[in-house]
């Protein structure tokens, strides 16, 4: 038997989900939340000519940062294929860092530098990109206020709403299911 799914979370699902709002809201104010606007993948938020490179990248990298008030720090990128490279991310030590089968990742904030990658396999969608570089702007958001918690999957989950309280949780529930379908009318 397949299970139903619903739009609507089950309500212990809705608890934790308030419960996660509320305490954003403790940590930075209900304002933000009450008052973001919410961002779209449109010229109107976004109107910088997406290049399929890594200045494109960096360009919308910095302007995710902007949108979550962390326009203070620099960023350092890297673009690699890491949906299929391994090995231990040092990127300030290491040429040869890499998270298999990862889409972007976050390392860190070091001396006012946050630390990104993204596999370069994603370039050519650039609606994907601004999803997966909101998710890691927000896990610097959680690290520049220090709202992260030890466990890496509730982290994530956390990371997940915290993208909702930035305004930016239309970019990443957009990568959550996609579906392109091509046909040809005759």
């Amino acid at each position: 038997m397949t299970e139903k799914f619903s739009l609507v979370p089950d309500p212990m699902d809705q608890e934790w989900l308030l419960d996660g709002l509320r305490d954003l809201a403790a940590l930075q104010g209900v304002e933000r939340l009450l008052t973001t606007t919410i961002l779209e993948p449109s010229r109107t938020f976004f109107p910088d000519l997406w290049t399929p490179d890594a200045d494109g990248v960096l360009t919308l990298t910095r302007r995710i940062l902007r949108y979550a008030g962390l326009s203070h720090l620099r960023v350092a990128l890297w673009v690699d294929a890491y949906a299929t490279r391994v090995g231990a991310i040092d990127p300030l030590n290491d040429r040869s860092h890499g998270r298999e089968g990862t889409a972007a990742w976050f390392a860190g904030i070091v001396d006012g530098t946050c630390l990104f990658g993204l596999d370069e396999a994603r370039l050519d969608d650039a609606e994907s990109v601004a999803g997966v570089l909101a998710h890691e702007v927000a896990h610097a958001w959680r690290e520049h206020h220090a709202a992260r918690v030890n466990d890496r999957a509730v982290e994530e989950e956390l990371t997940d709403l915290t993208t909702i309280y930035l305004g930016f949780g239309v970019l990443t529930t957009n990568n959550t299911l996609r579906h392109r379908s091509r046909g040809v009318m005759r």
